[in-house]
């Protein structure tokens, strides 16, 4: 069964935004994917690149159109919780409290050179 290889992490500088770290994944040895770790209602989730289009839903909010997408649940599962702990390794949180994975709010995401 394919797996998760590779995570790499950036977290971003803790401020107002919603966007914890830009992360990579590499899936079985084959796939390199770049993705966002965001902070959501429900905890943290990977958000995989796209583009909001011109079309607007009901309330008036541009739709978004991912480039990359899941297929299958346990595959989207099994990503988030990769990045979840790589990002919780990076900011040196213990990772016993999953879902408060914003970490310290003084972290300096100038010390590590993203390459996107």
């Amino acid at each position: 069964m394919a797996s998760i290889t590779d995570v790499k992490v950036w977290p971003r500088k803790q401020g107002n935004g919603k966007a914890l770290a830009n992360c990579q994944f590499t899936y079985d040895e084959t796939l390199k994917v770049r993705c966002t770790l965001w902070s959501g209602q429900k905890g943290p989730f990977v958000g995989f690149p796209g583009n909001y289009g011109n079309k607007t839903d009901e309330n008036g909010k541009k739709i978004f159109y991912p480039d990359v997408s899941c297929l299958k649940d346990e595959v989207r599962a099994e990503i988030n919780a990769a990045v979840l702990s790589a990002y919780n390794k990076e900011i040196g949180n213990d990772g016993m409290n999953q879902g408060d994975a914003e970490g310290p709010s003084n972290q300096d995401s100038g010390k590590k050179n993203i390459p996107f």
